[in-house]
């Protein structure tokens, strides 16, 4: 009897998947614009660290960060209906939320349905969790634009506390914020 050799179930599985990787690490050194990807500087005045988006009722892009340079939490924004954002210039809105010592690291950033963006952070220079907002409404100008826009408060001051967090809102609009603390903990506001 003539039995098929057939290769090894290791070796049917390896090859193939090497095939693939071999083909992605190959090609294009921009693949990611052959996705229909496009990228722009935001911010190219500091040394950006810490980054963070969501997107307001209207589509419009709102991004809070860290500029290491000058150890602040910036917010920066775009108006997608009037620009596409594709260009520096189109984001106008690049104000320091908090420069209160160093601050911004681990941002995170939701928009309530308001259109009011709401930024958890942490104070590095304090080992604190802060918290910040902007009312659209009481806003000078309407497009928290300005660092007197922004209200800040701190939410944990036990120490070493709020790193690797991520905010939400709940079906209320409530903030919520998970966050280290040597253990998970989290912060709800009501």
């Amino acid at each position: 009897m003539n039995k098929k050799r057939r290769p090894p179930f290791l070796l049917r599985l390896v090859v193939p998947a090497a095939a693939l990787l071999a083909a992605v690490a190959l090609g294009s050194p921009h693949q990611a614009h052959a996705y229909g990807w496009s990228t722009v500087t935001v911010d190219a005045e500091a040394d950006v660290s810490s980054g963070s988006i969501a997107v307001d009722a209207n589509g419009d892009p709102m991004i809070s960060y860290q500029d290491a340079t000058d150890r602040s939490l910036k917010f920066a924004t775009c108006d997608m209906s009037a620009t596409g954002c594709d260009a520096s210039g189109d984001w106008t809105t690049k104000v320091a939320v908090d420069s209160t010592g160093t601050v911004g690291l681990y941002t995170s950033i939701a928009v309530d349905g308001n259109g009011d963006p709401m930024i958890s952070y942490h104070d590095y220079s304090n080992q604190n969790l802060k918290f910040a907002i902007c009312d659209r409404s009481e806003s000078i100008g309407g497009n928290c634009d300005q660092t007197a826009d922004w209200s800040t408060v701190t939410v944990d001051a036990e120490g070493n506390v709020s790193r690797y967090l991520s905010l939400a809102l709940n079906d209320s609009g409530d903030p919520m914020i998970s966050y280290f603390d040597f253990g998970l903990k989290f912060a709800i506001c009501d």
